[in-house]
């Protein structure tokens, strides 16, 4: 009784990762550790192209298919188990297909057959949103494979007719762009993408309305730029905080009917200029009527001094000061017609003032710390900002085109993400953990459903590693991070993200970011990671001449060391030195003293800041005689070469 079984007959393997086709047989119990009689032969069943051999003890892939050199293994210590499964990997499309799993041994020879499927989780839909004078159109994006199954939803449940665009820009990955058109300002949908390989499902309601009451917000890049924003994926509603000295386009309608309808407010406007135009001009007719009774008032007073001219000096002084007291309230009275023509011009320029008063108030706002909500139940990218010592994350979709938002006041989250040291230094060869701690939630779910971890560099944006939907996310990964990153899934409950990367190279030296979001909310922290080697043991050579002697230490590491070499008195020696870097993150150090004299007392010191690194070597030479050269260092282990013909004590 002998069988070879597939635990699965439909295995589906995700892009960029790597798959295991399951194959069990009978194993023999009293076989040979070595497997001298057993035979496992991998195939596909469409071209019998040989996609894994094992014979003899060993892999034989002289015969294996080209498509599959480097991306195949068994798993030799589960042979002995009955365990025949196969790994492939990374996958890529070209290895779709059926496979036999067909093993011999001495108790027989059977085969079973699987069908290997290949699939792509969508990526996060990317939202945008636009707003003419007479409708509103919802649109997402997403990458994936294969085909997904979308659909629309109103309020009630029912299908909507939407507009959809598949593309295939690479082998194994469709480009899906999805829109739904609503002759609203009004609108509440759900978005829905299903990949039944992967038995992934994404929903994503999207509740818009716009009713010209209340002002409005259009989110563009420049923001995330001005802030220092950052891009991650996220699924939540979340808070958009714009910071002091941002700049945002707020805009505003008119007043009448709820501040809405612009063409309305410029024909009000036409009125109202044509108003004021009027009491102008009434104004200008009370003036002249002014100017006149002052006339008036002047003419009279002159006539009345002519006839009173001859009654003394006395009275006539009187007279003219009595004339020219009314003299002045005609002139007073027609200054105030002038002034009310003047007041009417004003209250004109007022009304334009007030105009302009709102719109720069309105601008105002936009300064300072202004906290709103964006009323979409989901999105697509979170841009994380810091306030006054609190964090938030706008919610913007991609960056919404001219949306219409409606605005409403929230809440400060108390949420945090730190880092233990800012400053994180790597060594050469070894893995490295860059540190991060966020406030965790007490009552989280144990598959995270809500946590997004991102750690990008701060340099170039260049994403190093990202967790969401409760799993790693690597397919935008910068290549230079592919299978070199981990998280401590186990600590991510406790509110620990740290990062390890390993091995290190001189290219990780730079600034990361560490933004963690929760449903409290989204934080983030940057730190420093340096790049250091420790120096070698310093290795010692001597060269005695007639007339000098020179001591020379060579050393590797990095970075470049501060080196001094000291005499007895601890005095500081000028010393020759070489740094060459051959090869990158690695420095050959060569540093010699030399003395005109056949004795000395010096120390060599090299220090390596990074790694707090010091070495000392403290060196005693003394040539005695011709052919007697005696010296001393710390340590009892010499290497040296010395000419002319000497005798090493030491």
């Amino acid at each position: 009784s002998y069988h070879v079984t597939v635990p699965e007959e439909q295995v589906v393997a995700v892009r960029g990762s790597s798959v295991v086709l399951g194959c069990e047989f009978t194993p023999d119990p009293e076989a040979a550790p070595n497997f001298p009689d057993l035979v496992v032969n991998w195939q596909r069943v469409e071209d019998s192209q040989v996609v894994h051999s094992f014979y003899y003890g060993q892999d034989q892939l002289e015969r294996q298919g080209r498509a599959y050199w480097n991306r195949t293994a068994l798993f030799i210590s589960e042979l002995g188990r009955g365990n025949a499964s196969l790994q492939i990997g990374p996958v890529d499309p070209g290895d779709v297909g059926r496979y036999f799993c067909v093993v011999s041994t001495k108790d027989g020879t059977d085969r079973a057959e699987l069908q290997l499927n290949y699939a792509a989780f969508y990526t996060e839909p990317q939202l945008s949103i636009d707003v003419n004078s007479s409708s509103i159109t919802v649109r997402y994006k997403a990458e994936g494979f294969p085909k997904p199954e979308v659909r629309w939803l109103g309020a009630q449940g029912e299908d909507l007719q939407h507009h959809e665009e598949l593309s295939s820009r690479e082998v194994g990955l469709y480009h899906l762009t999805s829109s739904y058109m609503a002759e609203t300002h009004s609108l509440n949908v759900t978005f829905m993408l299903k990949n039944q390989l992967l038995k992934q499902v994404l929903k994503r309601p999207v509740n818009v309305s716009y009713t010209g009451t209340l002002e409005y917000v259009s989110v563009h890049r420049a923001l995330v730029n001005q802030v220092g924003g950052s891009w991650v994926g996220s699924g939540h509603s979340l808070e958009l905080v714009i910071l002091e000295g941002a700049s945002v386009w707020r805009g505003r309608g008119g007043e009448g009917e709820g501040e809405g309808g612009r063409g309305r407010e410029r024909e009000r406007e036409r009125e109202r200029e044509r108003e004021r135009e009027r009491e102008r001009k009434r104004e200008g007719g009370r003036e002249e009527e002014g100017e006149e009774e002052g006339g008036r008032g002047r003419g009279r007073g002159r006539e009345r001094e002519r006839k009173r001219e001859g009654e003394g000096e006395e009275e006539g002084e009187r007279e003219r000061k009595r004339e020219r007291k009314r003299e002045g309230e005609g002139e007073e009275e027609g200054g105030r017609g002038r002034g009310r023509g003047r007041e009417g011009e004003e209250e004109g320029g007022r009304g334009r003032g007030r105009g302009r008063e709102r719109e720069t108030n309105t601008k105002s706002k936009t300064r300072g710390k202004t906290r709103v909500r964006v009323i979409l139940s989901y999105c697509d990218m979170v841009v994380v900002t810091e306030n006054v010592g609190h964090s938030a994350r706008v919610c913007t979709g991609v960056w919404l085109r001219g949306a219409l938002l409606w605005i409403l006041s929230s809440r400060v989250v108390s949420y945090h993400v730190t880092v233990p040291e800012e400053q994180v230094v790597a060594v050469r060869g070894s893995s490295v953990v860059l540190g991060c701690e966020f406030t965790p939630a007490p009552e989280a779910a144990p598959n995270f459903p809500d946590l997004v971890v991102n750690w990008q560099r701060v340099e170039d944006s260049q994403v190093v590693h990202s967790f969401y939907y409760g799993q790693d996310q690597l397919e935008h990964q910068g290549r230079a991070y592919w299978n070199r990153t981990a998280l401590f899934i186990s600590e991510l409950g406790r509110g620990n993200a740290s990062l390890q990367i390993g091995p290190v190279d001189p290219g990780d030296v730079g600034r990361y970011f560490c933004i963690v979001s929760t449903k409290d909310g989204t934080d983030r922290a940057e730190l420093q990671l340096n790049y250091a080697a420790f120096y070698t043991e310093p290795q010692l050579s001597i060269d005695v001449n007639s007339s000098s002697m020179t001591v020379r230490y060579k050393a590797e590491g990095f970075p470049k060391p501060e080196v001094r070499w000291v005499g007895a008195q601890g005095e500081d020696l000028q010393h020759h030195e070489e740094l060459s870097c051959r090869e990158a993150g690695l420095c050959h150090l060569t540093s010699s003293y030399m003395a005109e004299t056949h004795s000395l007392n010096v120390t060599f010191m090299l220090k390596n800041q990074l790694l707090k690194q010091d070495l000392k070597r403290p060196v005693n030479v003394s040539y005695t005689g011709p052919q007697t050269l005696q010296y001393r260092i710390s340590e009892e282990r010499i290497s040296a070469f010395i000419y002319p013909m000497v005798t090493l004590v030491g």
